[in-house]
Order: C-alpha cells, then sequence, then structure tokens
C-alpha cells in the first residue's frame, strides 16, 4: 500500500504457467517466489509451487509486471525495488504460513520440461 499511496500500482504484462504434476486435495505445498529479471520499469517474478514432502513441482511460472501512476502511464520503478538484489527469493513457505525467514538464493526463471 505505501507504493500506492505513493502513486505507483502495477499491471501484469506477461504471465506464464507450467502444470507439472497433479496436487490433491489434502497436500500441503510450499511457494517459492523470487525476483530472476528487472529493468527501469518491470520487475519478473519466478514461481514455483512444490508439494511440502517431496519437493517435487506442481507448477511454475513467471510473471512480469510494470510500473505505472495512478493514470496506467509507464513510470520508473521506485529506488527500493531497483536496488533489491536480483535473484533473491522469499523463503520457501506452506501455504498457509507468512513466513518471516531471511531471503534464500533463487534458482533459474526457465527450466525446459
Amino acid at each position: 500500500t505505501d507504493l500506492l499511496q505513493a502513486g505507483t500500482q502495477f499491471i501484469v504484462t506477461h504471465a506464464e504457467v507450467h502444470y507439472r504434476s497433479p496436487a490433491r486435495y489434502g497436500n500441503v505445498l510450499t511457494i517459492e517466489t523470487c525476483v530472476t529479471d528487472r529493468s527501469k520499469a518491470s520487475l519478473t517474478f519466478s514461481h514455483r509451487i512444490r508439494e511440502r514432502t517431496s519437493r517435487k513441482i506442481v507448477v511454475q511460472g513467471s510473471a512480469t509486471l510494470a510500473a505505472v501512476n495512478l493514470d496506467g502511464k509507464l513510470r520508473r520503478l521506485p529506488q527500493l525495488l531497483l536496488d533489491m538484489p536480483e535473484h533473491t527469493a522469499t523463503s520457501p513457505s506452506d501455504t498457509a504460513v507468512q513466513s518471516t525467514a531471511p531471503p534464500v538464493p533463487c534458482g533459474h526463471s526457465k527450466q525446459s520440461g
């Protein structure tokens, strides 16, 4: 909300989803997210969803978001986001748990499969 109050919002300009294996009702899933690319006005996040016990990838994908002002015009990313280290992930966390752990190294954004 701080970014929105400062006049920056984000729009999705590209998204990819690759379904790798099924998840079943009752499975506990882990979500991993990291920034894998950044330009002056956009960020690309890579995501992996894994089954917690086996660590098998259920879904992986990416989303590119562009920074725009409140009128929808492209704008430069806030300095805080430009200074953020690349290839840093939020620590894996169960879908029902908010993680407060420090960042961990991020894997590659593209994988063949």
